[in-house]
């Protein structure tokens, strides 16, 4: 991890995230000695970071019909990886207490 410090090296990454989020440049100019961002500057902290890993997030969609939920709950312990196996016993036991799917 990286960290900027001193307000001049936070003007560009600010100009940057400015760019990112306000692409037709309304905002004032991004600066250390001109006002409205400049004495903030001191206050900003870039980080960059690296991804080591990524977690999945499963949800239950109990709005899709029983069939499709059970297909993913087969496909989930076929593919037996990390938390699939536990997540698919979760799916089906959502499935029996849940029942049939009404559109």
């Amino acid at each position: 991890m990286t960290t900027w410090p001193r307000s001049s090296s936070a003007a560009p990454t600010l100009r940057r995230r400015l760019a990112h989020f306000q692409p037709g440049g309304d905002h004032p100019l991004v600066a250390v000695d001109r006002p409205r961002y400049g004495r903030m500057l001191s206050g900003i902290r870039g980080l960059r970071l690296q991804v080591t890993g990524v977690r999945r997030k499963f949800t239950y969609d109990d709005r899709k019909p029983v069939e499709q939920r059970a297909d993913i709950a087969d496909r989930l312990t076929e593919r037996g990886q990390d938390l699939d196996v536990p997540t698919a016993r979760q799916q089906r036991r959502r499935l029996d207490r849940l029942g049939p799917w009404k559109p």
